[in-house]
Parts: structure tokens; sequence; C-alpha cells
């Protein structure tokens, strides 16, 4: 594992598992042993090697800790990630399905799917021009949320 995380090489498996984690852990506080174990099996959908699964998710969280001050900034960072996915050829329409998916199952685990994850979650599929929604919030709604979200550097280093 890295221990210089300031340059930090984050792949896209870091990115999609920083964006289940924080869909987990930013809406309630604290990440539930559940939907870590969950969100472990989920990753499997991205990395075929679960050594290198759970460094990603060690150094993922390592890394959060220590950039990560506010569920604000975690957001902020989630849609920084997404910015990045979107822009890989290779995270198509199907794997972007696929994360929204599981994002859905990760926030209901806990037996709630809060109006707070669902606007979350529509965020994201509207930011990887997917039309999967969940949440009442209207298209300009979305539009104008999008537009509130700070982007901020999170550590890539090519």
């Amino acid at each position: 594992m890295k221990t210089d995380l300031e340059n930090l090489d984050l792949t896209t498996t870091h990115c999609v598992f920083f964006i289940y984690y924080t869909f987990a852990s930013y809406n309630n506080g604290k990440a539930q042993t559940k939907e870590l174990k969950q969100i472990m099996l989920y990753m499997k959908n991205w990395h075929t090697k679960s050594s290198h699964i759970n460094s990603i998710m060690r150094e993922t969280v390592l890394w959060a800790s220590n950039i990560i001050k506010s569920p604000e900034e975690a957001i902020s960072t989630m849609f920084s990630m997404a910015d990045y996915l979107n822009t890989l050829e290779s995270f198509d329409t199907s794997k972007k399905e696929q994360l929204l998916l599981d994002i859905r199952s990760i926030s209901r685990l806990d037996g709630v799917f809060s109006e707070k994850e669902k606007k979350w979650h529509d965020l994201l599929a509207h930011h990887l021009n997917t039309n999967l929604r969940v949440s009442s919030c209207s298209t300009q709604d979305l539009e104008n949320g999008l537009k509130k979200i700070e982007r901020r550097k999170i550590g890539f280093v090519r």
C-alpha cells in the first residue's frame, strides 16, 4: 500500500469504491458492516482479484480520511470522480447503470433510502447522462443542484 497520500495513483476502481463508500458513509456518518460487506461483493464486478480489492479499499479509505473533512467535501470529491469516469471511453452506459444499481442497493441496506440519497443518486445519474431517477426532483432541480457542487482535485497521478 502506498503511504504518500498526496501522490496516490487513484484508479477507476478507487473512484468506484469511493462513490460506493460515500453513499454508505456520508449520509448517516458511518458505513455499517453490512454495507461494507455488500460493497466488497460489488467491487468484484470492477476488479477480479480480492487482494487487490482489499488494497484499493484500504488505500481509498486512508486517502479519504486524510483528505475529506466534511460530507460536503465528500460529495464534491464524488462528483469530481464522476467527472473523471465520464471521460473514460471504457466507462460505458452498462457500467454507469451498474454503478447506479449498486448505489441504490447500498443505500437501501440500512432499511432507509433517504430523500438525500435519492437526490445524490439522481444527481449522479444525470451527471453520467443516464436516465435513471428515483427522487421527486425535476430535471431543472438536478441541473441546478449540479451547478452548486464544487469540484475538487482528487489526486490522480498520470
